[in-house]
């Protein structure tokens, strides 16, 4: 489509569309500054599993990795949601939310385990496991021996 056509249909929002979709966009690129909604991570299988030993060790790397995360951030969670797809890229997902906040690993990483144990029966083996934590605030109030311990070390 010639440049004049753009113009006429989409004025010169068109044209600046154009030219960031041939690769032309001179804005500068900036660092996110808005409040994080959640943090998630997810791995695929290289090859599908159905071992559920395996499984539950992916997630509790996972919820290793999304609590330092957390507490890198200063923040706690109050929702802790799991995406599981299977063979055939079939996907669920469940949450749930607690009645507080909280950052501790081993009620994130049990929790997750409670939200899979629907699925443990199903024939298909598993190609990919996530998990999200979302409902983020900071941390409010004192700090605790350890984490002042750490930041004074």
């Amino acid at each position: 489509m010639t440049r004049e056509k753009i113009y006429l249909l989409l004025g010169d929002y068109g044209l600046h569309l154009q030219q960031i979709v041939q690769g032309k966009n001179y804005r500068p690129v900036g660092f996110f500054q808005g409040e994080r909604k959640s943090i998630s991570s997810e791995r695929t299988f290289g090859t599908d599993q159905n071992d559920w030993s395996i499984i539950q060790s992916k997630v509790n790397d996972i919820t290793k990795k999304i609590v330092k995360r957390l507490q890198e951030h200063n923040l706690l969670t109050r929702t802790v949601s799991i995406k599981i797809r299977f063979e055939g890229f079939i996907t669920y997902t469940r949450s749930y939310s607690f009645k507080v906040h909280l950052d501790d690993e081993t009620t994130i990483y049990r929790t997750t385990l409670l939200l899979l144990k629907e699925f443990r029966q199903n024939s298909k083996k598993v190609r990919l496991i996530g998990v999200r934590v979302s409902a983020l605030k900071k941390k409010e109030g004192q700090t605790t021996l350890d984490e002042f311990l750490m930041e004074n070390n």
